[in-house]
């Protein structure tokens, strides 16, 4: 199971050579299935599953039950890696696209922030320190919880709140929002 899904699946059959993860799938399953058969058979005296010391067979029917089995095993091994594979893949997507949108959305946001604080700082000085504040706090919040995949509901709502007001006055009159909060 863990030989075909980690080790076949991800070096062959992902880089494309299918013939190959193919050709040692089967090799495997027929060498895995007949050591089976024949240390059930020979080293155990018989099959473990049944009172039968001996197979009449020589241990056909064993070895071909033993075979579907392990087809079986294999074909759910592949199946499982393939999935977990892709889902790794879409999970490392997603963080590379979060990742990049934050390069591009902090130094805009940083320097947007500053140049405001900086008009406001001669026309209303405790203004501008809250909107210092505001920007400190949005960036502690950007640093604490950006590596979470869940962040707590009061924590996210201050961040929206700090930015509104910063973007308020960034924009002064022409922006206007309203928030309503529930639960």
């Amino acid at each position: 199971f863990y030989g075909n899904g980690r080790i076949l699946v991800n070096r062959l059959f992902e880089r494309g050579r299918i013939r190959a993860w193919l050709g040692w799938s089967i090799v495997c399953w027929i060498l895995i299935a007949a050591l089976r058969a024949y240390s059930e058979q020979f080293v155990f005296g018989g099959s473990l599953f049944t009172n039968n010391l001996r197979p009449d067979d020589g241990g056909l029917r064993l070895f071909l039950g033993h075979l579907v089995s392990f087809l079986i095993l294999i074909v759910f091994s592949a199946l499982y890696q393939l999935l977990e594979n892709r889902r790794e893949l879409e999970m490392r997507h997603a963080e590379a696209q979060a990742n990049f949108l934050k390069a591009q959305i902090n130094p805009h946001f940083l320097f947007n922030s500053l140049n405001t604080v900086h008009s406001l700082i001669g026309r209303d000085r405790r203004l501008a320190d809250q909107a210092v504040i505001m920007l400190a706090d949005n960036y502690r919040f950007l640093i604490d919880y950006s590596f979470l995949s869940l962040i707590p509901f009061d924590a996210e709502w201050q961040f929206v709140e700090n930015y509104l007001e910063l973007e308020k006055l960034r924009f002064r009159d022409t922006m206007a929002y309203a928030l309503e909060r529930r639960g």
